[in-house]
């Protein structure tokens, strides 16, 4: 019964862990593609930003969702999350 119960909780850690390498993966090869070498530092940078700005999503998905439950309306498009963005000069807008 134990014996069941940690192998269920290791295959779930080994998922957890292949999704994560893959999508570092993904972001790495992405830009080794457009000729730009990332370190690993970086790469784990992109991946944690990519992972706040999932995270945050999916906090707007759920509170939109519950305030049109309360209102009794329908759910509202959650625009992308922008955590950050460019300064531009006055010039350039």
């Amino acid at each position: 019964m134990i014996e069941g119960i940690f192998s269920i909780v290791i295959a779930l850690v080994e998922i957890v862990v292949t999704i994560i390498t893959t999508v570092i993966e993904l972001i790495v090869g992405l830009f080794t593609t457009a000729g730009e070498a990332l370190s690993i530092g970086e790469a784990l940078i992109l991946f944690f930003v990519f992972l706040a700005e999932v995270v945050w999503w999916g906090i707007l998905w759920v509170v939109e969702l519950v305030a049109s439950l309360f209102n009794w309306r329908k759910p509202n498009v959650i625009p992308r999350p922008v955590l950050r963005t460019e300064k531009r000069n006055k010039e350039e807008l």
